[in-house]
């Protein structure tokens, strides 16, 4: 039975493979994409021993590191063409968003063309693994997000190969084991029951989980609020030192590199700068740009009247997973703010707040992902309001009519408060009723006028449906899925690993079944 593997980077990624090798002999793993020394989660020197244990000289384990700088890409024309104009086409959908996650690893802008080029070289090369039958299912603890790997996933789904990725839950001491996409709640499920019959019926864990605030949103949130500068009191020097400070460091990293850890320059690894102080030098610029949009964000930002009716959309950090991929076309969030003004009724509004991490000194790619042009676009629309960093989500949660997000964080939060959600993404509570997920003003339309009807009674109910429909069907895992959550869980490491590697196994082999 043979496991191509996507995105191997933590420790317990590892540990999970081995005991699922442990439990089933037949288990092969002829492909991997996994990390590096620079990049890798945990103890090194155990992953290189469980990397011995369970690749065997069949398993070709390929760096990301090989996907990432031109010249190794090109190197990828060797490989035998096995492209035709029917499977290009098949993949323009995996395309456009190939070319969209380039930008992550493309700070200096390079043209379509080339990055095309470096499309169709990997596109082929995946291609001709896939096309030689010799995979029976797919496994990624991720949906993964670099734009090599997403390809990998995308042409899996192409070819309709069984697959399973772990993913995190907002649900404290949970994560999801899904396929390509999140399962829907029939409508008809347990739809007779009472609230208080369904929360009954949930496991404990669940109940215990769900009354928890989850200790890795908590650190989040409490790690960006230390670093955003809004525009109260001296923001403008704050600024200023703060893009003086950053600068000055790099320089010194780029001069003295041997007293730093060695880097992968992933922020510029496709404008091909291979000199660590070439690489600090130029990224100051980007950063004096970023710097300079977070004072012209604070500068065009309120305080809201929170007594306003108002739809409360929170941005996301770009890039990051949560908007692209899982974003799906809606990743420029122009298109979902603008879905959203012309949907309110009217006399409503459109409450705006930038993700403060977006303004974060140390990811230079954030750069690509907003202008003032994006801004000023937004503030022309009639009901739309950009809301000031310093205003705390909370308090815009608790007030708003609705809230609104791609697949955030924020969602969850507004359910667990008894508010309506609007996710235009495929978010990971999205099967709960008590969201909406529009693709157009018309279809918003309605949803708003839905959600609007339910009361904080309804939302409960319906958030105890869907975790009761995804614990029934086993998509719930009781564990964490991120190296450094693991020691956030409240089972042992050691358990959380038995539970993915039970529910991996039980659930490659239904996978098997639907596929035949």
């Amino acid at each position: 039975m043979n496991i191509y593997l996507i995105d191997i980077y933590h420790e317990f990624h590892f540990e999970i493979l081995k005991q699922l090798q442990n439990e089933n002999k037949e288990l092969s793993f002829p492909y991997v994409i996994g990390g590096t020394e620079q990049n890798f989660h945990g103890n090194i020197q155990n992953i290189e021993k469980i990397k011995r244990e369970i690749f065997d000289k069949n398993t070709k384990f390929e760096e990301v590191i090989n996907f990432i700088f031109p010249k190794k890409i090109i190197e990828f024309i060797a490989e035998e063409w096995t492209l035709s104009r029917e499977i290009v086409m098949g993949m323009k959908e995996a395309e456009a968003y190939f070319l969209r996650l380039t930008d992550r690893n493309s700070v200096f802008p390079i043209s379509v063309q080339e990055r095309r080029q470096f499309y169709l070289l990997l596109l082929n090369y995946f291609n001709s693994m896939m096309s030689k039958k010799n995979v029976d299912y797919v496994l990624t603890f991720d949906t993964p997000h670099s734009y090599s790997s997403n390809l990998f996933y995308k042409i899996a789904e192409f070819y309709k190969i069984p697959l399973l990725r772990l993913e995190h839950h907002f649900l404290q001491n949970h994560s999801l084991l899904l396929s390509y996409h999140n399962p829907a709640l029939p409508i008809e499920y347990y739809n007779e029951f009472t609230k208080e019959e369904l929360y009954n019926k949930l496991p404990e864990k669940i109940k215990q989980d769900l009354v928890q605030y989850n200790t890795m949103i908590h650190n989040a949130n409490r790690n960006e609020k230390r670093a955003l500068i809004g525009s109260s009191g001296l923001s403008s020097i704050k600024l200023i030192l703060r893009y003086i400070v950053k600068a000055s460091q790099n320089l010194i990293m780029g001069i003295f590199p041997f007293f730093f850890k060695k880097e992968i320059l992933h922020f510029t690894s496709l404008n091909q700068i291979k000199s660590r102080l070439i690489y600090r030098v130029k990224i100051n610029k980007p950063l004096f740009n970023l710097i300079r949009l977070n004072h012209y964000y604070n500068k065009i930002s309120e305080t809201p009247d929170l007594t306003e009716k108002y739809v409360f959309f929170g941005m996301h950090m770009q890039p990051e997973k949560t908007s692209q991929p899982l974003g799906g076309e809606f990743d420029h969030q122009l298109l979902p703010i603008t879905i959203l003004s012309n949907s309110v009724p009217e006399g409503w509004f459109v409450y705006v707040k930038e993700h403060p991490n977006q303004f974060n000194k140390k990811k230079i790619a954030n750069n690509n992902y907003r202008s003032k042009e994006f801004y000023q676009a937004l503030i022309k629309l009639k009901n739309v309001k950009l809301v000031s960093l310093e205003v705390p989500s909370v308090d815009l949660i608790s007030n708003a009519q609705i809230v609104s997000t791609l697949t955030g964080t924020m969602g969850w939060e507004a359910l667990t408060k008894g508010k309506p959600v609007l996710a235009f993404g495929n978010s990971y509570y999205k099967a709960c009723r008590a969201v909406g997920s529009p693709t157009s003003v018309e279809e918003c339309k309605k949803e708003i006028e839905r959600l609007l009807g339910l009361t904080p009674d309804d939302i409960e109910k319906e958030i105890y449906r869907y975790l009761l429909y995804y614990s029934e069907n086993e998509y719930l895992v009781e564990a964490s899925n991120w190296e450094e959550t693991l020691s956030f869980n409240a089972l042992s490491r050691e358990k959380q690993i038995n539970n993915i590697a039970k529910s991996i196994n039980k659930r490659l082999f239904a996978l098997k079944e639907n596929y035949r």
